[in-house]
């Protein structure tokens, strides 16, 4: 199992690291697989993490390891290195890779950045740095291998043996003296023919390729319905520009995997991850789910008044008919959170007590703005049609509890399902709704011990 390889890796790292022995520490880097390391660096503070990455041995490694990073960690830890060293690491990464990061960066270290690499190299990250993330433009990698229809099997093979280290090398793509791609056949093909075979007789002229602007989306479905490696891309005129490979494709369906599950949580796409973000991306939903709760409380209200009369006090009717509000926004709010924390921890191999803790603290500050505004309505709703009364300060109290209870429950259950675990796409929802329930009815009937 990953997580306990990286949890193993990280221990004994640390451990390591604190006896000073870092020349062990040098042959785990050495002898571990890439993703392995950057999982376990992303485990540790800042300080050391930069300390244990500089152990890495070569300059292609720490290349590796900073393309496997996330995306925060992967720009905190360029902006820590020396410059001629984060020129160094930058300029061995895969052009896509390295285009994705220097977009993050400051625009200053960019530019430095780029004057420093190889003209060619550089021309290409900058090409890539001008197409939209999303389109097969943003996604493609400049580094492919290509040859002219005419060439031979042997001078194919030479090509790839003298180009291995710099050249994605899933398919063999083959243009014509324009450049445009006219032919398509795999390494097997290629290592199972004759040396003087020509590599136009051996070619399929029936390439499935993508445009510049294709969504990712759309290239993703394609991946999945033919089982691609990569994909050729082409300009309108059908040059070959570059190609997608499987684990950018990857990224996306991951990606997309995120979105759909803040869609089915009413969350839209949370494209600014800040607390003002956040807010906005959860309040029309919840605003919503409040109007519902109130029509739900003006229909259950006047039907007690009308079967009731003056049998029934009036507190008791209150709290009968603004249970619906009380239960739906719970829901709603809790819902959110849970979606919110499932998209976090999916693709995670494991969370640390330090990751539950952050994601906590900010569900926290939200939902304390989001109960604000909420026990807000409703105690001017009250003071509209009733005037002020202790009744309006209490129940908005109460409506501000419950949701603040509710996206608690619903960031904190996902993340300890997944650090115990257990499948939290399975077991959240069922727990969180249960809690939701019981605690919304508990506090609301509870108060009218106030009213």
């Amino acid at each position: 199992m990953i997580d306990n390889r990286t949890r193993v890796l990280t221990s004994t790292v640390q451990k390591l690291f604190r006896r000073g022995a870092k020349g062990n520490i040098r042959r785990i880097i050495e002898k571990s697989h890439t993703a392995d390391i950057a999982a376990m660096l992303q485990g540790l503070d800042e300080t050391d993490r930069l300390e244990i990455f500089k152990l890495a041995t070569t300059p292609e490694k720490r290349a590796e390891i900073v393309s496997y990073l996330d995306d925060e960690i992967q720009e905190a830890l360029i902006l820590k290195l020396e410059p001629k060293e984060a020129r160094h690491v930058v300029s061995l990464m895969e052009s896509d890779d390295a285009a994705d990061l220097l977009e993050r960066l400051p625009q200053e270290i960019s530019k430095d950045i780029l004057g420093s690499m190889v003209k060619e190299d550089s021309d290409d990250v900058t090409d890539l740095m001008g197409y939209p993330k999303d389109t097969a433009g943003g996604l493609m990698s400049a580094d492919f291998f290509a040859m002219p229809q005419n060439a031979t099997v042997g001078d194919a093979i030479r090509e790839i043996q003298e180009q291995s280290d710099a050249l994605i090398a899933f398919y063999l793509y083959l243009v014509n003296e324009h450049y445009h791609l006219i032919g398509v056949l795999s390494l097997r093909q290629l290592v199972l023919a004759k040396p003087t075979d020509l590599l136009n007789d051996l070619m399929s002229s029936d390439v499935i390729s993508v445009t510049l602007d294709t969504p990712q989306e759309e290239v993703a479905k394609m991946v999945e319905r033919y089982d691609f490696l990569s994909v050729p891309v082409v300009d309108n005129s059908n040059e070959l520009v570059g190609v997608i490979t499987v684990d950018d494709v990857i990224d996306v369906i991951r990606e997309e995997a995120k979105e759909e599950i803040l869609a089915l949580g009413q969350v839209v796409t949370v494209k600014d991850p800040t607390l003002r973000g956040q807010f906005i991306a959860r309040i029309p939903w919840l605003l919503l789910s409040y109007m519902g709760g109130i029509i739900c409380f003006a229909i259950i209200y006047s039907f007690m008044i009308d079967v009731s009369g003056e049998l029934m006090p009036i507190k008791w009717m209150t709290i009968g008919a603004i249970l619906p509000l009380i239960l739906a926004m719970g829901g709603t709010a809790g819902n959110q959170a849970a979606s919110v924390a499932l998209g976090e921890v999916r693709g995670e191999s494991h969370l640390d007590w330090e990751d539950i803790g952050h994601h906590l603290r900010i569900e926290l500050l939200l939902s304390l703005c989001i109960a604000a505004v909420c026990s807000l309505i409703t105690i001017l709703i009250g003071l509209l049609f009733s005037g002020l009364k202790t009744m309006n300060l209490i129940l908005g109290g109460v409506l501000g509890i419950q949701v603040i209870a509710s996206m608690l429950l619903g960031a904190s259950i996902p993340l300890l399902m997944k650090k115990w675990e257990r499948d939290p796409s399975v077991n959240s929802l069922p727990f969180l709704m249960l809690l939701v329930e019981i605690l919304g009815v508990t506090f609301l009937f509870g108060s009218g011990y106030f009213l």
